[in-house]
């Protein structure tokens, strides 16, 4: 008898152990790297574990999630045995703010609706009920006409007032039915192409006796990413120049990036990582493999300033202020820019400005000038040993002296040692480029005619300082033996032979004006026909 009860309290006991026990865990996103397309997401949490074998399920995870990706880490006094994602079609995502928000005003809108219909059915049946009664004299036949003609002017005005209460109360109807039908086509666009419901991860443990874990679940995400931006601003052409870093983050992937630590890499979470192997390249039957073009270089990165006004766009927000920034950490292969206190990303794929850092770069600074096609000076910068700012391509604000001056961008694929901006035109130089009338002329001498042309280039700095200036201008070419260029005059110029390009580099006083004269002839066959400017 007692061995039969030990055997049933030791049966009890193995069955005890060797059930499987389920439990739901959450967990929170508490750090975030976003990519310039997805981003990496850190989730974390505390969970106590049974002895035995145990199934966590961590829900509200991305449905956007790769796969791949995922890895979950845990300490504790247990081993992990198993990790599934597994699609959960029955559990939603939390709901979008924007989302609720329409919602909610839908709702308004439909309770006001409600009244007024109600309103407008207690006004049709007084109608129906005035005129189920009206019977001009009832039964008394002996009505006079004042009298009648007072019943006829109460229906009318009882009638009328009837008619109108119920035209307005349809306009009313039909403007909260336009409302809601606008909100309902607003909230089918945020939800087209958008993933509802949620995904698991199912982690098998087992573990010899109750134990607190610490666990860590990491994975990319697409429906993310980031772009640089750049504020630039010069307000002393003698000092540094200041640059303000931005990240223009979004994210649609269905989980609340809230109060997390945030980092913005320019890496490449779906690029492979391994090198490529050159194999042998076998020739046979008479095919000859020729290597590739090299790719053209170029010895500056050419940027473009234009004027337009800022427009509103309504899917860009401001910033929710600036945020604190820890300098950026450069990868081996990535650059890698943290921000030092905890930020929230919304759920609703709008494009957010976060305000990463500020830094002084020191630059020089100098007036450019090409008065043939542009009679304006435009302030370039450029920048030495770009590479040691971690700048990354992106577009840039010019603020020139407190004020807008337009756009450019920085392009630094094919850019050498030094970065040359163009930061708009600077009013206070004027520039000026006229034709010498006098010397200006053409002459046919026998079967030749020669052309002479002078320009005068006259630069004014109205500045309250000394300027820096270089001014192209150009003399004309030529690989036609029977066309001759001579008398060129371009005093204190250099000038390439090869480009016809004539290069004056000055330093105009404040409040000065200098004049430079460009002159040449150009002899060609009768016959022909040049354009010689």
């Amino acid at each position: 008898m007692k061995v039969s009860i030990l055997l049933v309290a030791l049966l009890a006991t193995t069955a005890a152990t060797a059930q499987t026990i389920e439990k739901n865990i959450s967990s929170k996103v508490t750090r975030v790297t976003v990519f310039p397309q997805g981003a990496q997401v850190t989730r974390t949490t505390q969970a106590s574990i049974g002895a035995g074998r145990s199934e966590l399920t961590f829900t509200g995870i991305s449905p956007y999630m790769d796969q791949s990706s995922l890895r979950v880490e845990a300490s504790g006094g247990f081993t992990i045995l198993s990790v599934s994602p597994v699609a959960n079609k029955m559990h939603d995502q939390e709901k979008r703010k924007d989302i609720e928000a329409l919602e909610t005003s839908r709702k308004v809108w439909e309770k006001q609706q409600t009244r007024d219909r109600a309103t407008l059915s207690i006004y049709t049946e007084e109608e129906k009920l005035l005129e189920a009664n009206y019977k001009v004299g009832g039964d008394n036949t002996g009505l006079k006409a004042a009298d009648l003609a007072a019943v006829l002017d109460l229906h009318r005005t009882r009638l009328r007032d009837l008619k109108f209460n119920e035209i307005d109360y349809n306009e009313r109807i039909q403007k909260e039915q336009d409302s809601i039908n606008r909100i309902n086509q607003q909230i089918s666009a945020l939800n087209a192409n958008t993933e509802t419901s949620t995904m698991d991860v199912v982690v098998t443990i087992q573990s010899e006796a109750g134990a607190t874990g610490d666990f860590t679940l990491s994975y990319v995400v697409n429906n993310a990413g980031w772009n640089p931006s750049y504020d630039l601003y010069v307000d002393d052409i003698n000092k540094p120049l200041t640059l303000k870093y931005k990240a223009n983050v979004w994210q649609n992937t269905g989980e609340q990036w809230k109060d997390v630590r945030i980092a913005f890499s320019n890496g490449n979470p779906n690029e492979s990582g391994i090198a490529p192997v050159l194999n042998p390249l076998w020739l046979r039957n008479l095919i000859v493999a020729y290597p590739a073009a090299p790719a053209a270089r170029f010895n500056e990165v050419v940027v473009s300033s234009y004027k337009k006004a800022l427009k509103d766009d309504a899917n860009y927000l401001s910033a929710q202020g600036n945020v604190n920034y820890t300098p950026q950490t450069q990868n081996a292969t990535s650059i890698s820019f943290e921000l030092a206190t905890p930020y929230t990303v919304v759920n609703d794929g709008q494009i957010r400005a976060v305000d990463m850092k500020s830094q002084e770069i020191p630059a020089s600074f100098e007036y450019f000038c090409v008065p043939k096609h542009e009679k304006k000076a435009f302030l370039m910068a450029h920048i030495p040993n770009w590479l040691d700012y971690n700048l990354m391509d992106g577009e840039v604000n010019l603020y020139y002296e407190g004020t807008y001056t337009g756009k450019t961008a920085f392009s630094l694929a094919n850019t050498d040692d030094t970065l040359n901006l163009s930061l708009g035109v600077d009013k206070g130089i004027t520039v000026e480029r006229k034709q010498v009338k006098d010397y200006n002329k053409r002459v046919i001498l026998s079967d030749k005619k020669t052309a002479a042309a002078s320009f005068e280039i006259s630069v004014r700095n109205n500045k309250k300082f000394p300027i820096n200036i270089t001014i192209e201008d150009q003399v004309p070419v030529t690989t036609d033996k029977d066309i001759s260029i001579d008398d060129i005059s371009h005093d204190g110029a250099t000038r390439d032979n090869e480009t016809g390009k004539v290069t004056w580099k000055l330093t105009i006083p404040a409040g000065k004006e200098q004049k430079e004269r460009l002159s040449y002839t150009v002899k060609y066959p009768k016959s022909y026909r040049v354009q010689i400017d």
